[in-house]
């Protein structure tokens, strides 16, 4: 066992926390609590703390991160992390794999805060464990909890309601009988919205978005676990677009798995099974939802993991994981709708007072695309107590979807994987109340997929040019007394098209933010402040979007032990900008909520 001095999540009130680093703990995300890995975890506290309601409320305010929003919540929202689109990065659901595999993203803002239990986010390439899409990073989003922690936890509901027609309502009820542990979450909200496309007519573009969460885990004995979990996530928006207007969309997502975990003092092991389904119906403007084109994805993962402590500094991880992709319930009809995926890798942690270590390797063989090895090099030097330097050296890569390989017509079989080769350093320094944190990070992209025309004048996705990513983020936390904090950073990014020069789409290449907090523990209440400077839409670099700044705050007063009150506003000022091209943000929104604990 080590302990380690890092940021925990970089939000306000943020600071140095002593995590333990247990080494011989083996989660179903596979992301230790190492700084190697360049990784960061988003408490349950802290998100409560910025009284958000979705993921992009939580990642606007982290550096490193430029959100891109394309309505409301149930709307399309994708983000920017260190110059990689969200598209590029492995989003899991307790370590699942829930995305699409026509669109080859996940969506998701349709999981509700309340059910996020924490975040973990590894901000640097982990195709060497993970494989597929991991080639920006991983975010697991966790609504699961031990039983150790669950026994701790009130029950409670919850019921919002702010401008815009918005009302919500969720409950969070949690139960331990004996080793069993049982844990049940529910969410419902509904919106009128506002028109968030300026080009058609100015009808409320509203939504619903409903949620179901079920966890159970049971404790056999001091090292086995056995975990079950369910979550269902479904709705419906409305939109317009350059297609035409009255446009609506219905979704349902479930992710289920069923897992055992073992552990000792020297050896650690688990073994999952897990099915995720993910449908979405477009329709409107003339089409009724009978005729709707359906896109659904059936999607079944076996994935087994085991680490062994080899000595007192060495460990050992082996992963293996087998996944299939099932698009044949969808209405196009596709060249193929069938795929699979087997991986296999080895990774070596070493780890002593001085310096932390990983090595990885991994080979990837799809139905796809062609094998891949995917390898990774980190290290970690403690050149003082308070000052650690990071170094790390890895590649990654994204796998064609459906969609750009078999789409009727305008699919192209010929696709080859996006790769990319990473390389970060990273500073780190902790002072009393202060800490500083700077990190630079360069990568290469090659055969980057966009939409061009080919030589018959038809578009379709096709292998272009290189991509260079070069970004630097630099935050400065400060505890300025026992109640108030500060975080202040700035980012700057780069990211070209290394034959057309131009910048790559919806990134700014200044970022700064500054996020401020007070918490007695009756009452808390902060602002989040951000600016970005100008970008472009496209890739040719013809459609610009202006700078802007923009600002959210948030407060808590707790009434009783058992009920408190809660506010967030977001775009306090009414800011009027766009970070997508004729889709305005909204006006200001507030949403006033209360919680009643029991």
């Amino acid at each position: 066992m080590k302990k380690i001095v890092f940021l925990t999540a970089l939000l306000p009130m943020s600071s140095f926390a002593e995590i333990a680093l247990d080494t011989q703990k083996i989660t179903a995300s596979k992301i230790t609590n190492s700084q190697v890995s360049n990784s960061i975890v988003i408490t349950r506290e802290e998100i409560e703390l910025l009284q958000a309601t979705n993921l992009s409320e939580v990642l606007s305010q982290l550096p490193g991160f430029q959100v891109t929003q394309q309505g409301g919540n149930a709307n399309t929202q994708s983000f920017v992390m260190n110059g990689f689109r969200s598209s590029q990065m492995l989003i899991l659901l307790n370590g699942q794999r829930f995305s699409s595999a026509t669109l080859g993203s996940a969506t998701y803002n349709t999981i509700p805060a309340n059910s996020i239990k924490k975040i973990e986010i590894v901000s640097n390439a982990r195709s060497a464990i993970y494989g597929a899409d991991a080639m920006g990073g991983v975010i697991n989003i966790v609504t699961t909890q031990d039983i150790a922690e669950q026994k701790l936890l009130n029950n409670n509901i919850h019921l919002a309601l702010g401008n815009q027609g918005t009302s919500q309502f969720s409950t969070d009820l949690n139960k331990t009988i004996g080793d069993l542990s049982l844990h049940l979450s529910g969410f419902t909200e509904k919106t009128q919205g506002y028109d968030v496309y300026e080009a058609n007519d100015s009808d409320r573009d509203g939504s619903e978005r409903h949620a179901l969460g079920l966890d159970a885990s049971y404790k056999i004995n001091n090292e086995n676990t056995l975990t079950l979990t369910n979550q269902n996530n479904r709705g419906s928006v409305d939109y317009d677009g350059r297609s035409g207007n009255n446009h609506k969309k219905d979704y349902q997502q479930q992710v289920a798995t069923i897992g055992w975990q073992y552990s000792d003092e020297k050896y650690g092991a688990s073994a999952n099974y897990g099915q995720s389904f993910d449908k979405s119906w477009s329709y409107g403007n003339g089409t009724s939802r009978s005729d709707a084109n359906g896109f659904i994805t059936d999607t079944k993962t076996i994935d087994v993991s085991a680490r062994a402590k080899v000595s007192e500094a060495q460990t050992l991880l082996v992963v293996s994981d087998y996944r299939e992709d099932d698009i044949s319930k969808s209405d196009n009809q596709y060249d193929k709708t069938n795929g699979d995926t087997y991986g296999f890798g080895l990774s070596h942690n070493y780890t002593t007072n001085m310096v932390n270590t990983e090595l990885g390797l991994r080979r990837d063989d799809s139905s796809l695309f062609d094998e891949n090895y995917s390898y990774s090099a980190s290290a970690e030097w403690f050149a003082l107590e308070q000052l650690s330097i990071t170094a790390a050296f890895n590649t990654g890569f994204k796998a064609p979807s459906f969609n750009d390989l078999y789409y009727p017509v305008s699919g192209n079989k010929d696709l080859k994987p996006e790769k990319s080769l990473n390389r970060r350093l990273a500073i780190q320094y902790s002072q009393d109340q202060a800490s500083y944190k700077a990190s630079y990070q360069l990568s290469h992209v090659d055969n980057l997929i966009q939409w061009v025309p080919n030589s018959g004048g038809m578009w379709q996705p096709t292998n272009v040019n290189q991509a260079l990513l070069r970004n630097a983020v630099l935050s400065w936390d400060y505890n300025w007394f026992a109640n108030f904090s500060s975080q202040l950073s700035y980012e700057w990014n780069h990211s070209v098209d290394l034959k057309t020069h131009n910048r790559l789409p919806r990134q700014s290449s200044r970022v700064a933010k500054l996020n401020l907090n007070y918490d007695n523990g009756q009452y808390s209440v902060g602002s989040s402040m951000r600016y970005l400077s100008e970008s472009y839409d496209n890739a040719s670099n013809s459609n610009l979007l202006a700078a802007y700044t923009v600002a959210d705050a948030y407060a808590k007063v707790s009434v009783s032990e058992n009920f408190s009150f809660g506010l967030r506003i977001n775009n306090l000022t009414n800011k009027t900008y766009q970070s997508a091209k004729g889709y305005p943000a909204q006006e200001r929104t507030y949403l006033v909520s209360g919680t009643f604990n029991f």
